[in-house]
């Protein structure tokens, strides 16, 4: 059996972008996974990649599920969709799991979908804890390897040295084989990092929108996000340590340089875009 499994055709999309968000290292408080989720919500399947050889099931279990009252096994799922949204690009996207093994094939293989529907660019989403407070708007930050793109975005190249997730190999897979490639990473408030926040996956949402140019259903996430940040803030004031932690955080954010807006980083991605293509 492939390992790649093709379900449809992308025939006539439109200047196709594609996201990668994957549940584990790279996925705090599940804002990346939560956003490309409902990027994609009602979108055509399009391929998967099959888990056999690509998770220990012992760690990431299958789960039993019923389906019209017959019992069924749900295996974990990197599912690649396509939302045709009517603007300057269409969106491939897979909102899945990070593997436990074969990282350098999985990454040949999410390489292989973006070639075939002749990607423009590719987006990986992540999240990850940080000294920022909940009260304020959600920074989202961009990293390239591609220095002519970073430059041209007004970013850093990226810096950090450690452990890394799979998207460290898939990003230097892109670059090597020049498919432009960006990293958009939502900082979401260490204290409260372990469970979902709604703030951050509609702050990435918005960036994803920006870049197509079309509503993917970010707004339907603010009245999750209000209530989320009204029982952070409840929690914070009823504790005086906390509360003292989070409005120096507050002061410190108020006072650093700010980071790119989301419509100034798609503008130039953008710009970038249609110069590859001699537009």
């Amino acid at each position: 059996m492939p390992e790649l499994v093709w379900s449809g055709r992308a025939e006539g999309a439109v200047r196709p972008i594609v996201a990668v968000a994957l549940r584990g290292w790279f996925d705090a408080a599940a804002a990346a996974t939560t956003a490309c989720a409902r990027a994609i919500d009602g979108g055509e399947a399009l391929a998967s990649i099959d888990p056999e050889r690509f998770f220990d099931f012992s760690k990431e279990r299958p789960q039993a599920v019923i389906v019209d009252e017959e019992r069924t096994v749900s295996w974990p799922a990197n599912e690649f969709v396509l939302r045709r949204t009517g603007s300057r690009h269409d969106l491939v996207a897979c909102a899945g799991v990070e593997p436990h093994l074969r990282w350098r094939t999985f990454a040949e293989l999410v390489a292989e979908v973006a070639a075939t529907v002749g990607s423009e660019l590719v987006v990986t989403l992540g999240a990850l804890p940080a000294l920022v407070p909940h009260s304020r708007a959600v920074p989202v930050t961009a990293s390239t390897q591609d220095r002519a793109l970073a430059t041209r975005l007004g970013i850093d190249p990226p810096s950090y040295e450690g452990p890394t997730g799979v998207v460290g190999p898939l990003h230097d897979l892109l670059g090597q084989r020049g498919m432009p490639v960006v990293s958009l990473r939502a900082l979401v408030p260490h204290y409260v990092s372990g469970a979902d926040n709604p703030k951050a996956a509609m702050a990435l949402l918005e960036r994803l929108e920006r870049l197509c140019g079309s509503p993917l259903g970010a707004g339907g996430l603010t009245g999750a996000a209000i209530e989320w940040e009204a029982r952070v803030e409840a929690a914070v004031v009823a504790d005086p340590a906390a509360r003292a932690h989070v409005r120096q955080l507050e002061r410190q954010h108020d006072a650093s340089r700010p980071v790119p807006s989301g419509d100034e980083l798609a503008a130039e991605l953008e710009a970038f875009l249609r110069e590859q293509d001699g537009d």
